[in-house]
């Protein structure tokens, strides 16, 4: 028997249940990944807790497949838990006595909180708990939008919805918006916001309309932001694959994205903007 396992009626999310909306495509993913539940295991041994969240649990609500997996490991006070005592690795999940369970190593190329199996089949995020002041939910809450805030409490067998709205978001095709001050400050926020919309072709209700074009307007200081123009290039291409682009290209348009950041494109007249938002 394995160290997680799947709920189903304590399960109830809004009107439609885990086995409804996840238990298939989130099982069949984390099955599928290699000694996936060794590491279950031993994070368990450990006293962590494991968590998939953003993309593979809005794609799993949303019956839609899932592309990717973010994985979280909630429950230990720092990545300083995870410094060995063995010569042979720097860092591994360790029992009480320090012994090794699953040697781990640092995914290259990305965040120091990033750690890979030494095999690299399975890459996660650990999420400080100093003194259990950060929980799921907590981290669930910094999120910008309710769509992404969906976490699956991967040993509990449940998803959690904290804002309490991504699911009748998701439902009513709308976009949703967890806390304004999560996206006042995000320079990236309208781009996220088109490449969601263009996706999972979602409306945006005006009050959330007014407050990212309030972003747009906002003057950052591009000097400490220098990753966001190649961002936004990336997400503009992101709305260009998604099925329905003209939403996401229309939404930036509008809120005046184009005109800041893309000014070639703001300035195409309506034949030439047709086309490239029906191409």
């Amino acid at each position: 028997d394995g160290a997680w396992t799947w709920a189903s009626a304590a399960s109830v999310v809004s009107d439609r249940n885990l086995e409804d909306v996840a238990k298939n495509k989130l099982q069949t993913a984390l099955s599928n990944i290699p000694n996936f539940n060794e590491f279950s295991k031993a994070v368990e041994q450990v006293k962590g807790n494991l968590a998939v969240s953003g993309d593979a649990v809005r794609n799993a609500y949303a019956d839609k497949a899932i592309e990717s997996l973010d994985i979280e490991l909630h429950g230990l006070n720092s990545e300083t838990s995870l410094l060995s005592e063995s010569a042979e690795h720097k860092y591994a999940l360790q029992d009480n006595d320090g012994n090794t369970l699953i040697p781990l190593i640092r995914s290259e190329g990305k965040a120091e909180n990033v750690f890979s199996t030494e095999d690299g089949t399975i890459t996660f995020t650990i999420v400080p708990q100093e003194n259990n002041a950060v929980d799921m939910e907590t981290t669930s809450r910094e999120k910008s939008f309710t769509a992404d805030s969906l976490i699956y409490d991967i040993f509990n067998g449940r998803i959690l919805d904290p804002s309490n709205r991504a699911m009748a978001d998701i439902d009513a095709n709308r976009l949703g918006i967890v806390d304004n001050t999560n996206i006042i400050n995000n320079e990236m926020s309208p781009y996220e916001a088109a490449v969601l919309m263009s996706q999972f072709n979602l409306t945006l209700p005006s009050e959330h309309e007014n407050t990212l074009a309030n972003v747009v307007a906002n003057v950052f200081d591009r000097s400490s932001n220098v990753d966001n123009d190649a961002n936004k290039t990336l997400a503009f291409f992101d709305i260009l694959r998604a099925s329905n682009s003209q939403t996401g290209l229309n939404t930036l348009k509008k809120l005046g994205a184009f005109k800041q950041d893309f000014p070639t494109l703001h300035e195409l007249g309506d034949e030439e903007w047709d086309t490239l938002v029906q191409g």
